[in-house]
């Protein structure tokens, strides 16, 4: 969730718990189990968490959401996804811009993962 030119809010990644000495995204791309969907799948050695944050929080008109995949903002680097968001007349322009860097990026990586984003943003905040 961006607001500005700054992310206000972020879920985490699930690998981040079970890897946390990772610490960076390119860390965690190299990390055992990286890709696995073992918690989505439910298998029985791993119990699904669902993290969340309760309360109601209010959205602005100019707000963006990023919904992206971990191949998409690994690749990325993180600052730049406020700034080239924020800057856009709109999410497709937004999107087009991050995409363009994560693609640069992902090139320089030898591991291969999909790269899928959708942006969402608020135009009206009723």
């Amino acid at each position: 969730w961006f607001r500005g030119g700054r992310m206000i809010g972020r879920t985490r990644d699930h690998r981040c718990a079970r890897a946390p000495a990772a610490g960076t995204a390119g860390a965690l791309r190299r990390s055992p189990g990286h890709g696995e969907l073992r918690s989505a799948l439910g298998l029985a050695d791993e119990r699904l968490v669902v993290a969340g944050t309760d309360g109601v929080f209010e959205v602005e008109p100019g707000d963006r959401f990023l919904l992206c995949t971990d191949g998409f903002w690994e690749c990325a680097p993180e600052r730049e996804f406020g700034p080239r968001l924020c800057a856009a007349p709109s999410a497709r322009a937004g999107l087009d811009a991050l995409a363009a860097c994560t693609r640069r990026s992902a090139s320089r990586h030898a591991a291969s993962d999909n790269l899928s984003a959708l942006v969402v943003r608020v135009v009206a905040a009723d």
